[in-house]
């Protein structure tokens, strides 16, 4: 939420946590794929938007 809704970028939300920036992206990404496969689930979007 910090990189997508609140605008901050990897390196700042990694420092926050204290994680390093690549654990961030992969964080990110993998919520995005999650959030994406509910909506589908529930027919929210179409898998391919």
């Amino acid at each position: 939420m910090l990189v997508k809704i609140g605008e901050m970028k990897y390196k700042e939300v990694a420092d926050l946590l204290g994680v390093n920036e690549s654990t961030i992206k992969v964080k990110v990404f993998r919520a995005i794929k999650e959030l994406r496969e509910i909506m589908v689930q529930q027919n929210i979007m179409n898998y391919y938007e």
